[in-house]
Formats: C-alpha cells, structure tokens, sequence
C-alpha cells in the first residue's frame, strides 16, 4: 500500500439541490431538511477524471478510481491515499465478502481483479479473456447474491479499437466457477452496471443512443431476455447504483438521473461538474457518493442503498 500523500478538508463548499424534477416527484427521493450537495474532494492534488466510487463499510472509506493518473484511492477521516499505483482500474464494487472488485485494464491484469478491502494486496485476477481472446476495455461491474460477477467490455480507446480481440462490446458474466459468458452482445459501448434488488432486472448505460437499459433476468439467473424490458434516454449515461426500492440513479451530462424501477423519471439532481458515477455510502447507507471531473460530491437522500443479499459488509 502507498503511504498518505495528501490531507483534506472534510466538506470544501456547499451546493443548492438544484432539483430538476420531471413526472414523479423529487420529494420522495429528497427532503428539504436533508442536508445539500457537499463538494467533498476537490482538484487539490492534481486529480484527473475520477471514477468508480464504493463505500467500504468495515473501513468507514469510500475507494474511488483516477483514471487520469492510474491510481486506486481511498478518502478516509478527511484523508487521501494512493492505494495502488500505476492501475488501469475503472469501476468499483464490494464482492459479498467485503473486497474490493474492479473492471480493470491493466497491461497483463486486464479483466476483473479483486484486491483487499483497502486497496492492498493480495491481487487477484478472476477473469482476462473470454472465448481466448483478451477484453476490449472493463468499464465496470456488479455483483450478485449466487456470487456471480457481471461486468461491461466497451472499446473506449483509438490504441483498443486497433487492438480488439473480441468481436463486439459485450456484457459479460463471470461464474462463481469461474466461467465467462456473453450475456447481452448488442451494445454499442456498455458501460454502468447494477440489478434490481430482488435480482430480476439487469441495468447497464449504453451509447448511440446514450441510454439505460433493463433486461429481465431469466433462467437460473445466468443469462437475460432477447430484448429489453425498458429504456431511457440519458445524456453521456455513465455508471449507476440502485437504492433498496429498486429507483435507478444514472450518472450523465448534467447530474444523476433518477428513474422508478418500471422505467418512469422522477427528474435530475444537478450537479455543476459532468457525473461519471455514483454509489450508496456511509454508516446508513442512504448518501450517495458521486465522481464527477476531478471531484467527489457527497449528497444525503430519503433513499437507502441495495446491497446483495448474502453482503457480510
């Protein structure tokens, strides 16, 4: 693990709402007594395009990826830590004991890779090709209750798209053997992933159009419907997290878009910098975390985050 290179001031400025609602009503997802959108990480250290936010319960931490610097950190008590360096990691999420998952491209660990609750080792690599063939570019991935792992392959990269192996921008799912299948080959990009909380909806973003998608789960719980139940448009949709009522919060151009589990908006909350991802944290588990540029906002809601059922965390 790398030392502490960085100390933080918990909260450095404070945001109106700025609640763009639409359909439903924003007051079910927010209360006007809840505190406002708090800047929590700001541009201080030289950050570049943050990523991948998860709460880490047992370290009261939130882990979260710079892209532009290759690196894994974790902000805990007001401080920030490289936790791994030179790292082509992306999205984030806890495993159902607690460690930490990553869709990864990393020279020679390209794929999903699993490393401790704090960052450290050991590093494992649970899937790096498919059929053979190398992944294009692990965006992110999700995790359900049977210990299967699903994660997006888009081809995001000039050097990646002259060096694709697989024919298409799948989603994958890794199973608790071991085996990789293809369970949706038909997107343009994939890239947010997550579940319904009674694991009946598949979720991901997609490109051209910018959307979310919800495909039914079907089988033994290891593939999805031909078709999509639903889809909503979302501009430059980007990574998502589910709240324990199935209600859907998208990163996209302008802020987190919030839909209902049958696909119908209760609107935007604004946020002043483009929003990458989103996750559910802190010790109630009902504020969401959220990269957007080189920041990390804190925002608390009326809502409580999904967690796998099977979590020891």
């Amino acid at each position: 693990m790398q030392a502490c290179y960085v100390l933080f001031v918990t909260v450095l400025m404070q945001l109106p709402h700025d609640i763009l609602g639409q359909g439903l009503s924003m007051s079910d997802i927010l209360r006007a007594s809840d505190p406002p959108l708090v800047e929590i990480i700001t541009n201080a250290a030289g950050l570049r395009t943050l990523e991948g936010p998860v709460w880490v319960p047992a370290r009261r931490a939130l882990i979260f990826s710079d892209l532009g610097n290759r690196q894994m950190l974790e902000f805990r008590r007001g401080n920030l830590n490289a936790v791994r360096v030179n790292w082509g990691g992306n999205g984030n999420v806890l495993d159902l004991g607690g460690s930490v998952l990553t869709a990864n491209s990393n020279a020679g660990v390209g794929g999903v890779t699993r490393v401790s609750n704090d960052g450290g080792d050991p590093l494992t690599i649970l899937a790096d090709s498919f059929e053979g063939r190398k992944f294009n570019n692990p965006n992110d991935v999700a995790v359900k209750s049977d210990g299967s792992i699903w994660f997006t392959d888009p081809n995001y990269g000039a050097a990646v798209r002259r060096n694709q192996e697989q024919d298409g921008q799948y989603v994958y799912r890794r199973g608790p053997d071991g085996t990789v299948t293809a369970v949706v080959t038909d997107g343009d990009k994939p890239n947010g992933i997550g579940f319904s909380p009674d694991e009946s909806r598949l979720y991901f973003t997609d490109a051209n159009p910018s959307r979310l998608r919800a495909f039914d789960v079907l089988g033994d719980g290891d593939r999805v419907s031909a078709t999509p139940a639903w889809e909503a448009e979302v501009g430059l949709a980007d990574g998502l997290t589910v709240d324990t009522e199935g209600n859907v919060y998208v990163a996209g151009r302008d802020g987190i878009h919030v839909f209902n589990k049958d696909g119908r908006k209760y609107g935007v909350i604004a946020v002043p910098k483009r929003t990458r991802n989103v996750c559910f944290g802190g010790r109630r588990y009902n504020q969401l975390f959220i990269t957007a540029g080189n920041s990390v906002y804190r925002l608390p809601i009326a809502k409580t985050g999904h967690k796998p059922s099977g979590a020891e965390w």
